[in-house]
């Protein structure tokens, strides 16, 4: 996957900025539970069957129609995200006729908080979303600890090791 393609579907999600810039001030602390505490969630298309992720001809016209990007078919089937909400409406509008060639197109979601912490688990092209909440964790309270220093005031000490509790507390459901 192209990393400017993903930059520019993650940017369509100004929640995420927060996490780019995340430096611990008690502000940014307080937004960021916010996100968290807000249960958003981004639809991720998946491919729900044994055979592969795959777009149907009309589908791919669809999204090119839609992004303005005449993709080759080739590159379709690995180079985009698959929280594009382009290719999520896609999806939504053609239902089955987006169904490439042994596919089975669905949607499932991720916390938005998690957006840049997921992959897909396949097997023998069924997907399923694997969410990689330690990573975000480890991240998270990497920032908060590397930005702790002597001249703190204790009330900044101390805010920054309730975010470390609530960070390690926080339990996400997602099937």
């Amino acid at each position: 996957m192209a990393a400017n393609t993903c930059a520019k579907v993650n940017a369509q999600f100004p929640e995420l900025e927060i996490l780019q810039t995340f430096h611990s001030t008690p502000t940014q602390m307080e937004k960021l539970m916010q996100i968290i505490e807000s249960k958003q969630e981004v639809e991720v298309v998946v491919n729900g069957c044994y055979g592969g992720f795959r777009l149907s001809e009309k589908g791919m016209r669809r999204y090119a129609d839609l992004s303005g990007n005449p993709m080759p078919a080739y590159r379709l089937y690995n180079e985009y995200v698959r929280h594009d909400p382009i290719l999520v409406q896609v999806v939504k509008e053609l239902g089955a006729d987006a169904n490439g060639k042994y596919a089975d197109l669905q949607l499932d979601t991720v916390p938005i908080h998690l957006l840049s912490y997921y992959s897909l688990d396949e097997y023998d092209g069924e997907e399923h979303i694997q969410l990689h909440q330690n990573h975000f964790k480890q991240y998270i309270v990497g920032k908060i600890a590397c930005s702790a220093f002597e001249n703190d005031s204790k009330e900044a000490l101390l805010k920054k090791m309730e975010m470390i509790r609530y960070i390690h507390s926080v339990k996400w459901n997602v099937t």
